[in-house]
C-alpha cells in the first residue's frame, strides 16, 4: 500500500512537472509569436494582430488557441501587400426597371410651314386720258356754260365701258341749242324730236336754274344700274327698263356730240301755289345709237371695265 502511494505521488509529480514544462514552452512560443507580430506592425505588417492583448494567454493553453484563431482571421483580412489599397466595396446594382405600361409620349407637332406668298396683283392699268373736246378749240354752237366739262365727263363714262372718246360737233350743238329753245317755250317738257342720237334732260326750281350742262351727263349715266350686260337678248330685255339715255351715251359706234340749253325764268307754275324756273338740256350724238336689235346692243353697250 505504501508503495502504491509513493508511485501515485511520483506519477502526480511527473505529470505536474510535464504540465509546467509544457506551459512554459507554450508561453515562450506565444511570446516569440507576439514579438514577431510587433515587428510586423513596425514594418508594415498586420495591424489587426497587434491589437490582441497579451494577457489573454492562460496556463491551460486555451488562450493560445484563441490568439492563434484570431490571428489567422486577421491574416485573412490582411491586404495582399504593403502599400496596396484595400479592395473597394462593390456597390450593389439597382434592379433593372420594369418596362412602363404607359404609352410613350407623343412627339411634339411639327411646325406648320407658312403658306406660300401669293404674288401681289398688278395695279390696274390707268385709264386713257380724256381727249380735249374740239381738239382744244373753243366749243361753239351752244349756250352751255360748261361745254368743255360736259364733253370731258361724257368721255369719262365712255372710257369706262370700252367706247372710244367722241369729239365736239358745233353743228350738232347748234341743232341741239335750237331745239332746247323750242322746248323751253313748252315749260321745259320732255318731247323728243324723233332725231336719232337725241338725249333730253329737264330741271326746275326756284330761283331759275343756271345754264350748266354737265349735270345732264351724270343723270343719263345713272340709268346704268338698270342695264343687264349678261343676257343674250340685250335689246329686248333692257329697252323696257328705261335705259335709252345711258345706252346712247356709251354707244361704241358714236364719234361726235353737241349740246344746247335753254331756261325759263319765273313765274313757271308747278302747282297753283308753287312757281319757279326751269331749264332744258338737249344733246345729240352722231352716228346715232340705240339700233333696235339684240346684236347691236351686245356689240355697242359693253360692261364696265374693272
Amino acid at each position: 500500500m505504501a508503495q502504491h502511494s509513493d508511485l501515485r505521488l511520483q506519477c502526480a509529480f511527473v505529470v505536474a512537472l510535464v504540465m509546467v514544462l509544457a506551459s512554459s514552452a507554450v508561453s515562450a512560443r506565444i511570446a516569440v509569436h507576439l514579438r514577431g507580430m510587433d515587428n510586423e506592425e513596425r514594418t508594415g505588417g498586420d495591424p489587426l494582430a497587434t491589437r490582441m492583448p497579451a494577457d489573454v494567454v492562460g496556463s491551460d493553453g486555451v488562450g493560445s488557441k484563441a490568439i492563434a484563431g484570431r490571428t489567422q482571421q486577421a491574416r485573412k483580412l490582411k491586404v495582399a501587400g504593403p502599400g496596396s489599397s484595400p479592395r473597394p466595396h462593390r456597390a450593389s446594382r439597382s434592379p433593372r426597371p420594369s418596362p412602363s405600361t404607359y404609352p410613350p409620349p407623343s412627339p411634339p407637332p411639327l411646325p406648320t410651314p407658312p403658306p406660300p406668298r401669293l404674288p401681289s396683283p398688278s395695279p390696274p392699268s390707268p385709264r386713257p386720258p380724256v381727249p380735249l373736246a374740239g381738239g382744244g378749240t373753243p366749243l361753239g354752237g351752244s349756250q352751255c356754260s360748261d361745254a368743255q366739262a360736259t364733253m370731258d365727263q361724257a368721255n369719262v363714262y365712255r372710257t369706262w365701258h370700252q367706247a372710244p372718246a367722241v369729239q365736239w360737233s358745233s353743228s350738232l350743238a347748234a341743232d341741239a341749242q335750237a331745239y332746247a329753245e323750242v322746248l323751253a317755250t313748252k315749260q321745259c317738257a320732255i318731247i323728243h324730236a324723233g332725231v336719232g342720237g337725241e338725249m333730253l334732260y329737264s330741271r326746275g326750281g326756284y330761283p331759275a336754274p343756271d345754264l350748266s350742262c354737265k349735270g345732264a351727263i351724270d343723270g343719263w349715266y345713272g340709268e346704268e344700274v338698270n342695264y343687264n350686260f349678261t343676257v343674250s337678248n340685250a335689246f329686248d330685255y333692257n329697252w323696257p327698263r328705261n335705259i335709252g339715255h345711258f345706252s346712247q351715251l356709251v354707244w361704241r359706234g358714236s364719234s361726235a356730240i353737241g349740246c344746247g340749253v335753254a331756261k325759263v325764268d319765273p313765274p313757271k307754275r308747278y302747282t297753283p301755289e308753287a312757281f319757279g324756273g326751269c331749264k332744258i338740256i338737249v344733246c345729240r350724238m352722231k352716228a346715232p345709237g340705240n339700233l333696235a336689235a339684240n346684236s347691236y346692243f351686245r356689240t355697242n353697250v359693253l360692261p364696265l371695265v374693272q
